[in-house]
C-alpha cells in the first residue's frame, strides 16, 4: 500500500525503511531508517555499522551509551592529629602519679587530699614556665606541697615506717630541690624509698 508520496507503507525518505536496530557498545539501540534493498544512496557512506531489523535473541536494548562508573580515588580529610604532649606536661603527669601512689599506699587518698595534689600541679606548672630548668624537680616539689598541706589540715604525712619506737614522725623529701627525690628518715639516717614507691618500702637504706 502506497502513501500520498507514492512510497510503500513503512518506507522512509530516499528509499529507506523506517526502524531497525544498530549494535552499540553495551547493547542494541534503535537505528535511523535503514536503506531498502536496491535503494540508491547519494552523499551517504555507511561504514562499520551493521543494521538489522531486530537485535539478536537475549540482547539488551539501550537508547544511550553505557554508563562508565569511575572509582573515586579521593580520600576524605583525616582529622588533625592532636598536638604532642610537652615535656612539662609529661613531667607534671608523672609527678602527680607518683604522689598519688604514695597517698594510696598510706590510705589517705581521699577526694580533698587529691584536690591538694591538683592545686600543687597547677602552681608548679606556672613555676616551671617561669624556670624551665626546674622541670626535673616537680615530683619532689609536689610531694612537699602535699605534705605541707596535709600537716596544716590533718597532721604529719607520711609517717616513718622504719622507726618502731619513740614518737611518730614524718619522712622528709631529699633533695628538697633536685631530681630523683626520695623519702628519707633523718632520725634513723636512712633512705626509705623513692617518691612514688612508699608502698614497697622496707627497712630503708643508708643515704648515699
Amino acid at each position: 500500500m502506497k502513501d500520498i508520496f507514492g512510497r510503500e507503507e513503512g518506507q522512509g525518505e530516499g528509499g529507506c525503511e523506517a526502524g531497525g536496530y544498530v549494535r552499540v557498545r553495551g547493547g542494541w539501540s534503535r537505528s535511523s531508517p535503514r536503506p531498502l534493498r536496491g535503494a540508491r544512496l547519494t552523499g551517504v557512506r555507511l561504514t562499520g555499522v551493521r543494521l538489522t531489523d531486530a537485535p539478536p535473541t537475549g540482547a539488551r536494548l539501550t537508547g544511550r551509551a553505557p554508563i562508565v562508573r569511575q572509582a573515586h580515588n579521593g580520600s576524605m580529610n583525616s582529622p588533625p592529629s592532636p598536638d604532642p604532649i610537652s615535656s612539662l606536661e609529661q613531667a607534671l603527669h608523672a609527678a602527680r602519679a607518683l604522689v598519688l601512689a604514695d597517698l594510696v599506699a598510706g590510705q589517705v587518698a581521699e577526694a580533698d587530699v587529691v584536690s591538694m595534689v591538683e592545686e600543687s600541679v597547677v602552681q608548679r606548672r606556672w613555676w616551671v614556665e617561669q624556670w624551665p630548668e626546674g622541670v626535673d624537680y616537680v615530683a619532689g616539689l609536689i610531694a612537699q606541697d602535699v605534705q605541707d598541706a596535709l600537716l596544716e589540715r590533718y597532721g604529719r604525712w607520711p609517717l616513718c615506717p622504719v622507726c618502731g619506737a619513740g614518737d611518730p614522725h614524718a619522712l622528709d623529701v631529699e633533695p628538697e630541690l633536685g631530681p630523683d627525690p626520695h623519702w628519707v628518715c633523718h632520725k634513723a639516717g636512712v633512705k626509705v624509698s623513692a617518691v612514688g614507691a612508699l608502698g614497697k618500702a622496707g627497712g630503708g637504706t643508708p643515704p648515699s
